[in-house]
């Protein structure tokens, strides 16, 4: 909560790595954070999975809904 705070009174933008569960998220959320990544998102992609995503051949695979 700390170094949220601290970046918010700095002017910078935050971002957050490692979120794995719901209730990570949760508590982050709560927050102002404008970034989140983790597992809980995504599993790690390979670069050739990854080009086909961003090319929009495959869809993502979502485990969090999006906010609202």
């Amino acid at each position: 909560k700390t170094i949220v705070e601290l970046g918010n009174a700095l002017g910078k933008r935050v971002n957050v790595e490692g979120v794995e569960t719901r209730e990570q998220l949760d508590i982050l959320s709560r927050n102002r954070i404008d970034e989140i990544q983790g597992f809980y998102f995504s599993k790690p992609l390979s670069v050739a999975d990854l080009d086909r995503l961003m090319a929009g051949e495959v869809q993502p695979v979502l485990r969090a809904p999006s906010p609202a």
